[in-house]
């Protein structure tokens, strides 16, 4: 009979180099996950900051087009009561400053809002603050550039926003065709 100490045992387990090989793989497949991972956030972010940008150019062009209570937006504006006038101010990346002057035909009534009761309306672009203001209120603010054009019963406006956190712009353009003659 053979006594236990001299019978064969066998080793369960891994050898070291297995181990190492093992953690190695494991490390390489967890730096490429991590590092996905990484990207998809950074390409969230960008999506996210450039959606907010459009979403803030795409607000302040609409109170400018179609107005808010307290004052009326340039559809009702005459097309041969409109001006476009430079400022002389100028921004830090050569923005040009502008400002935009008109007037509706509406006959003006007492029931009326007061916003209507006043002829004109100044829209302002002032590359310095890098804000667009209507009448003295602010429409738009982090506006790097914006340009006004008219030609006869078409103006056509574009800002471009940049993010307050991230410095990423985004451009935004809109056409309006001015129905008061």
């Amino acid at each position: 009979m053979h006594s236990i100490e001299s019978r064969p045992t066998s080793q369960a387990g891994f050898t070291l180099t297995e181990v190492m090989v093992a953690m190695a793989i494991a490390g390489l497949l967890g730096m490429g996950l991590f590092g996905n991972i990484m990207m998809h956030g950074r390409s969230f972010r960008y999506n996210q900051t450039s959606n907010q940008n459009v979403h803030q150019a795409g607000m302040a062009l609409q109170r400018v087009i179609y107005g808010t209570p307290d004052y009326w937006g340039l559809r009702m504006a005459s097309r041969t009561a409109l001006q476009v006038v430079p400022t002389g101010a100028v921004g830090e990346n050569g923005a040009l400053g502008w400002q935009v002057v008109y007037r509706h035909n509406l006959l003006v009534t007492d029931d009326m809002p007061a916003s209507f009761s006043q002829p004109q309306q100044t829209l302002l672009f002032d590359p310095q603050a890098q804000t667009l203001t209507l009448n003295g209120h602010e429409v738009a603010r982090n506006v790097v550039d914006a340009y006004f054009d008219y030609n006869g019963r078409v103006a056509g406006m574009g800002l471009q926003i940049e993010h307050e956190t991230y410095g990423l712009q985004a451009m935004v353009e809109t056409r309006c065709t001015l129905r008061n003659q």
